[in-house]
């Protein structure tokens, strides 16, 4: 499932106001917030990652922790634009897994 809310970061603007959503999730469920700064990651053909691209890392990969999965997408992402130096544009990336009620040592 995609959740497409957009808008300015938060902190950039003390006046900004911003749209909510409300999804369930469950247990077992891995959440991806990144911003556009991941899936407009350019190739040298001037190609970006996108979206396609992020949803069949993610489905490939989904079985990493969070950090081996953050650390891997940003590998993929250099990997992409081949290059060791992304683009200009800010890459922030937070990967959680939701566990069950009372599983968390």
């Amino acid at each position: 499932m995609t959740l497409d809310e957009r808008g300015l970061f938060l902190g950039v603007m003390p006046s900004a106001t911003y749209t909510t959503a409300t999804v369930a999730v469950g247990a077992g469920t891995r959440l991806i917030l990144y911003t556009d700064g991941v899936t407009e990651t350019p190739a040298e053909n001037g190609d970006l990652f996108g979206v396609e691209r992020l949803g069949a890392f993610a489905a490939r990969e989904k079985q990493k922790p969070p950090a081996v999965f953050a650390d891997a997408l940003m590998a993929a992402l250099h990997g992409f634009a081949e290059s060791t130096t992304l683009q200009h544009d800010d890459i922030t990336l937070v990967v959680v897994d939701v566990a069950e009620v009372g599983s968390l040592p």
